[in-house]
């Protein structure tokens, strides 16, 4: 049986990571429409976790490199 999917393919600037991450979001949110709100929500989830992850690692980087 034949493997049906939805495909999405975006080309970015990556010179622009703010906007251009925005617009992915929203292109691919869109497509879910009842659910694009769960969705948001999750990536929200994930961005402040992963935000938090890389703001310890920083500080643990600082840390262990002393005052200059």
């Amino acid at each position: 049986m034949a493997d049906i999917k939805k495909k999405l393919e975006l080309v970015v600037d990556v010179d622009n990571p703010v906007e251009e991450i925005k617009e992915c979001i929203i292109a691919i949110s869109m497509f879910h429409g009842s659910q694009q709100v769960n969705i948001l929500r999750e990536i929200e989830m994930w961005l402040g976790k992963t935000i938090e992850g890389a703001e310890s690692k920083k500080q643990n980087q600082e840390s262990s490199q002393g005052p200059e």
